[in-house]
């Protein structure tokens, strides 16, 4: 009887995965739909930029270490740039939102799948309808890779590997060995260690793609972007603090609300979820997501919100106990499902 109850079980987990696989297929088709139509105009600028770093000709110094996703898009057999960039924007919605359902499945199918779908719908709602690069896409996907690891609390070569991958993608892969370094000062002296020459690593190899890589833009009025040849990124905290804490309360500018609030709605979020600094797991993916967005109010353009998507996975992880209205939860035992 025992061995007739754990293959049923065993069918039934079989069966549960496969029907949440096809849900997400088709979740993920109908959102890369709504993409396509919201990014429609600007769809061959977008192919052609994320495609640029692979040779040498990045639209900006600071795009030239982006070279996953434009690899990634060479491997697509298509008759044109525009329609491999649709089916890589395809294949990283899919990745992206099985990946947020892996994160909360250990806690059920039910609340896992409430929030790929919130989280679908944040997305869209994010969109400014003018920029969406490859990278942007594979950058949410390590973030939430990220998330999976500190919440099952995996091994330090969990987050080397995911180092050694998102490098390539964009330098905000410095990230994972701050966040490294910070969590694990001043006790862990190994992992302090580890993150210190992982940093290290990350910083040079992105000057170095950066420097001998870059032949020049395929803007010409960029031409060879010597203007950014150290730092590769120019510093816009001053526009973003006003952008952040003034344009969006000048009446004139309500017309474009749903865009400029995002920032702040994303800020003030966070905010609230440092009440819960005291459990590990958030305080983690608290300081995580902190260093996110310091980099972003440093070196992003705010207005631009496709650079606030990998922190929606972030705040839905760190809000998921108010969204399920649980005061404590407990894993599922997912074989039980």
């Amino acid at each position: 009887m025992k061995g007739l109850e754990l293959r049923e079980n065993r069918i039934k987990k079989i069966t549960n995965i496969f029907t949440m696989e096809i849900i997400l297929l088709i979740l993920s088709f109908m959102e890369t739909k709504f993409l396509l139509n919201l990014h429609n105009i600007n769809l061959k600028e977008l192919a052609t930029v994320t495609f640029s770093p692979i040779n040498g000709h990045a639209m900006w110094r600071a795009f030239q270490n982006r070279l996953l996703p434009a690899e990634i898009m060479s491997l697509i057999d298509s008759n044109s740039i525009v329609n491999s960039y649709e089916i890589f924007m395809l294949v990283f919605t899919f990745i992206c939102n099985i990946l947020l359902f892996i994160l909360f499945s250990r806690y059920s199918y039910k609340k896992a799948l409430m929030m790929t779908l919130l989280f679908i719908l944040l997305f869209i709602l994010s969109q400014d309808k003018m920029w969406l690069y490859g990278w942007d896409f594979i950058d949410v996907a390590i973030t939430i890779l990220v998330l999976i690891g500190i919440d099952r609390s995996l091994s330090i070569w969990y987050f080397v590997c995911i180092f050694a991958v998102a490098i390539f993608n964009r330098e905000s892969a410095i990230f994972i060995p701050l966040w490294l370094f910070i969590s694990a000062f001043p006790k862990n002296k190994k992992r302090i260690i580890a993150s210190l020459v992982l940093m290290v690593i990350g910083v040079a190899l992105t000057y170095y793609l950066r420097t001998l890589l870059f032949k020049g833009s395929i803007d010409h009025a960029v031409g060879l972007d010597k203007l950014h040849n150290i730092w590769g990124n120019p510093v816009y905290l001053s526009y973003n603090f006003y952008y952040l804490l003034i344009y969006p309360f000048v009446i004139s500018n309500l017309k474009y609300s749903n865009y400029s609030i995002i920032p702040a709605v994303v800020v003030i979020t966070y905010l609230f979820c440092i009440l819960r600094w005291r459990n590990k797991q958030i305080r983690d993916v608290l300081i995580y997501s902190g260093i996110m967005i310091l980099a972003i109010l440093v070196f992003g353009y705010i207005s631009e919100t496709r650079i606030w998507l990998p922190l929606i996975p972030a705040l839905l992880y760190m809000l998921k106990d108010r969204l399920w209205e649980d005061k404590l939860i407990e894993p599922a035992n997912i074989a039980a499902q």
